[in-house]
């Protein structure tokens, strides 16, 4: 009961009373408008030259990735943002094992990235692990996804 009393305060006007109500929405929408405006800034101060595993195409202004790369997905937010290639597209366990030189890395979802465990999943600000080579290499899942093979394959052994 408790919780659902008025938020009337003694000796208090309407105005007054009103005002302190609307404080946590002010808070709310200060909290919307920086989170808005640092994604237009993320998306202002793109650099659309940084492909990373690609190309600039000049005239579309736009990445052209490599063979077995594509452009990042909404999860790699400012990736996404950006059109970098950063997406290794996986084809098996056997070529995620050879192109990461990682034993045991898998391909559990073809055209994702590696799966290769949680050493490799902290890598580069816990994007995951990937090779130097611009064209060519692969890359190792961040923890997000590392997360969610990890306990699906728990999930399958308790099964």
């Amino acid at each position: 009961a408790d919780r659902f009393r008025s938020l009337h305060l003694p000796g208090a006007s309407p105005v007054e009373e009103a005002s302190r109500a609307m404080v946590p929405l002010r808070r709310a929408a200060g909290v919307a408008l920086l989170l808005v405006a640092s994604l237009s800034t993320a998306a202002s101060v793109t650099d659309v030259t940084r492909c990373v595993h690609g190309e600039l195409d000049e005239q579309s202004k736009a990445c052209q990735c490599f063979e077995g790369w594509a452009t990042a997905g909404i999860t790699d937010t400012l990736d996404f943002l950006e059109g970098v290639c950063e997406q290794y597209k996986c084809e098996s366990d056997a070529k995620c094992e050879e192109v990461l030189g990682i034993p045991g890395a898998t391909c559990p979802v073809q055209g994702w990235n590696c799966y290769c465990g949680w050493a490799w999943a902290f890598s580069n600000l816990g994007h995951g692990w990937e090779t130097a080579s611009k064209r060519g290499g692969g890359e190792c899942m961040g923890v997000m996804y590392t997360f969610s093979v990890f306990t699906t394959h728990i999930v399958e052994t308790i099964m």
